[in-house]
């Protein structure tokens, strides 16, 4: 009686295991977007949503990464000034096509 038991262990272990990897190799062919997050240098922690710049191609995610490092390597001190003199330091970071950073769409 354990036998097939055991064996119906096994099957849902190999399934978890395909399902995890099938999501995982999918997600990197999956569209890509490339976000510039402006951090002021005087709050970091702030956390304004228009803080946050979307490049307007998406794309996958070796491709987002690859134009991040060349963002980076042209601007390697990464401030920008504001009009009002405010400075900001520039992150670049790839997400997922589905995942905004921003957060939930009503706290916009």
């Amino acid at each position: 009686m354990r036998r097939p038991r055991r064996l119906s262990h096994r099957a849902r272990l190999l399934f978890t295991f395909w399902v995890l990897t099938s999501a995982a190799s999918a997600g990197a062919q999956s569209p890509w977007v490339l976000w510039r997050h402006f951090l002021p240098s005087d709050n970091p922690e702030d956390n304004d949503p228009r803080l946050w710049q979307a490049e307007p191609k998406t794309t996958t995610r070796e491709q987002c990464e690859s134009e991040a490092k060349e963002y980076r390597a042209l601007d390697p001190e990464k401030l920008r000034l504001d009009t009002t003199g405010r400075a900001y330091r520039i992150e670049y970071q790839c997400l997922p096509e589905t995942v905004d950073p921003r957060g939930p769409k009503g706290s916009r």
